[in-house]
């Protein structure tokens, strides 16, 4: 690997973290028999994991328990779509 190519990787790596430790929430997608759902959880990161908080009853909970074809987003904030 490249020095210049190890620096970029290690420039987006630091990017993401900074993103990770700055946010509260993340969005869960689930499905369940073609059945989208998303929802909005809090979130804490203690690398390399995330753990979120959620009613165990709730339908995303369900849905991922039943389902392992599921993802997360995590965007920062803005108060303008530019």
């Amino acid at each position: 690997m490249k020095a210049t190519q190890r620096s970029t990787e290690e420039q987006w790596r630091r990017q993401a973290m900074a993103l990770i430790d700055r946010q509260k929430t993340l969005v869960l997608a689930t499905s369940d028999q073609n059945h989208p759902w998303a929802a909005p959880v809090y979130y804490v990161h203690v690398i390399p994991d995330f753990y979120f908080f959620s009613s165990p009853r709730s339908k995303h909970i369900a849905q991922a328990l039943a389902n392992e074809d599921n993802a997360v987003a995590l965007f920062l904030d803005v108060e303008q779509w530019q």
